[in-house]
This record gives C-alpha cells, sequence and structure tokens, in this order.
C-alpha cells in the first residue's frame, strides 16, 4: 500500500527543463528592469566589467 513508484530520468529531465523555463520568466524581467537591456547585450556586459 505504501509502494512509490519513482519517476525515470526522462521524466526529471522533463522536469528540470520546465523549471529552468519558468525561472527565467520570472528572473529575466527583474533583471531587465534593474539593469536595462544592457544585461541582455554581450558587448555592453563586457563595457561594464571593465574589459572591453
Amino acid at each position: 500500500m505504501n509502494e512509490k513508484e519513482y519517476a525515470g530520468f526522462w521524466i526529471r529531465t522533463g522536469a528540470a527543463i520546465i523549471d529552468t523555463i519558468l525561472i527565467l520568466l520570472i528572473i529575466g524581467p527583474i533583471l531587465t528592469a534593474i539593469y536595462g537591456m544592457v544585461y541582455r547585450t554581450a558587448d555592453q556586459i563586457d563595457q561594464l566589467n571593465g574589459i572591453g
């Protein structure tokens, strides 16, 4: 009665991908609100870090 059926590799992989997409959809707008569009372009990130 208390037997548990554990999820397999592909179900867990799919869940991890879905979790990643959901986190990006939540964190992306927050980072854009804080840093602006500069956060999304690699050239300007290098300038912020003093590389370029």
